[in-house]
């Protein structure tokens, strides 16, 4: 610790530790790595949500169109040509987990 420009590493810091400081160490230790893992995650589920709101502003974006070609008198069958499943998804991305918005 003389060092101030040299950070230590965990195990170095060990060293200097005993008893009730160096528990306290290990719980802040494995707390920060547990923060990190569930961090990981977190950004694994953003980027999936990202794609999946990209298809269905994609989907979005073809629907809109097709609406717009139907009012010049293309047929009704057009608008039902979405790729199976479009409807159950948009409605899934549309309600946050319980919980994940905190108290109302």
């Amino acid at each position: 610790a003389e060092d101030a420009g040299k950070a230590l590493t965990p195990v170095e810091a060990m060293h200097g530790l005993s008893g009730k400081q160096l528990e306290v160490f290990q719980m802040v230790m494995t707390r920060m790595e547990r923060l990190e893992r569930e961090n990981q995650e977190l950004m694994q589920i953003l980027l999936q949500m990202q794609g999946l709101l990209q298809q269905q502003q994609q989907r979005n974006a073809r629907l809109s169109q097709m609406a717009g070609f139907n009012a010049s008198g293309l047929d009704q069958d057009a608008l039902l040509q979405l790729p199976p499943g479009s409807a159950p998804q948009a409605a899934d991305l549309a309600q946050p987990p319980p919980g994940a918005m905190g108290a109302a």
